[in-house]
């Protein structure tokens, strides 16, 4: 079934009128021939009948003169004594659906038009009919000229809505992509320029330590060594930042970088901030504080910033806890906020994706998700086994 509708919707417009005009045609002819032969002129009825086939064939294809023709069609067969629209079905159904179409595909004032032809076709119809002539014309104007033509009206301005609605959608997937490009350009930049930094400061620390060794290999080899050791580290560091670095920059701009702030001994600084700025902002530490890498230090810093700008931004005056856990393999982080205390329920914060990637960068996890009872949490754990000392 499904098959069969794909290779009809895949036909042109047109096809599918020629086809569906001539199984009405068919059916038509049957009934005013066969199964509801009335009094009149059998060829005349017959004559109307193709007419009306090809006014439905038009529809679509021009249905300003489908209109025409299935209208002349069936007052030239009643003025002709025919009974084509008396006692049969499938008749009067081709002039409702050419109707139909004529409110579903013409605009005004065309529109306007075709509905003043196709009541003044069946409004000469009724008088030509026998019986009642009034009520012959009243209901061949309700039920073939204003139920179908409104009824088409319906559908075209149904079909421009869901138009307009997929341009929208589409118009704002556009502006929604380009806003994202331009906050990964920008979060790139930052990033060079502060990963740069952290290189920079591992390399001074390095010639510092090698102008230190060479002054003092001859005189107290020991101490030597030891600037020795100190460059041999340092420079290990330098190079995992600057593997970070080059990956950053290698990345596409459908990828969302991050960027590392200051250092993670400041963090009850950006808790005393949040404070100050109306949020009950609380700092927990848990486990015994280790020196961390530069560029791990700073990220861990960037997250719980960005963490609490965003619950000042979504839940005003509410709660929020700060946690920071070191433990033997990994540091967590952990942002706790309430519902607000005035105003809508929390959002999500709007930082999401670029935390993500800041805590993907250096192979950690990140959770975040509504609390019951409202509130926010967000979880992001970064391992420390490989530089954690």
């Amino acid at each position: 079934m499904s098959r069969a509708r794909a290779h009809w919707q895949a036909l042109p417009p047109f096809t599918q009128d020629v086809i569906f005009a001539c199984a009405l045609t068919t059916i038509a002819l049957l009934e005013v021939t066969w199964w509801e032969r009335g009094t009149g002129s059998l060829g005349a009825t017959v004559g109307g009948v193709l007419g009306l086939g090809i006014g439905v064939a038009l529809r679509r294809r021009n249905t300003m003169l489908a209109l025409v023709i299935a209208d002349l069609s069936i007052v030239a067969q009643a003025a002709l004594d025919g009974f084509l629209l008396e006692n049969s079905f499938s008749p009067i159904l081709m002039p409702v659906v050419v109707a139909y179409s004529l409110g579903a595909y013409v605009a005004p004032p065309m529109l306007w038009v075709g509905t003043g032809l196709q009541a003044a076709g069946f409004t000469a119809l009724g008088l030509l009919s026998n019986g009642n002539k009034a009520g012959n014309v009243f209901f061949g104007i309700l039920l073939a000229c204003v139920l179908p033509i409104v009824s088409g009206v319906m559908i075209r301005r149904r079909r421009a809505l869901v138009a307009e609605l997929g341009a929208r959608q589409r118009q704002l997937v556009a502006e929604r992509e380009r806003t994202a490009r331009g906050a990964v350009a920008a979060e790139r930049a930052r990033i060079a320029g502060e990963l740069h930094d952290v290189v920079s400061h591992n390399v001074s620390v390095m010639v510092v330590q090698a102008g230190a060794a060479r002054r003092l290999i001859k005189t107290d080899a020991a101490r030597a060594s030891e600037a020795m050791l100190a460059i041999e580290n340092t420079g290990r560091a330098a190079l995992d930042e600057m593997r970070r670095l080059l990956g950053v920059l290698r990345r596409g701009d459908e990828e969302l970088a991050l960027a590392p702030q200051p250092t993670l001994r400041r963090v009850e600084h950006l808790v005393n901030l949040a404070r100050a700025l109306g949020l009950d902002a609380r700092l927990h530490v848990e486990g015994d504080e280790v020196s961390l890498p530069l560029g791990l230090d700073v990220a861990a810093y960037r997250i719980i910033q960005e963490a609490l700008d965003s619950a000042q931004a979504h839940a005003p005056g509410a709660r929020a806890d700060v946690v920071v856990r070191y433990r033997p393999s990994e540091l967590e982080l952990e942002v706790v906020n309430g519902p607000p205390a005035v105003g809508d329920e929390v959002k999500a914060p709007s930082v999401l994706v670029g935390l993500r990637e800041r805590v993907a960068l250096f192979g950690g996890d990140l959770y975040a998700g509504r609390r019951r009872g409202g509130g926010y949490t967000l979880r992001a754990k970064l391992p420390l086994a490989e530089s954690a000392s």
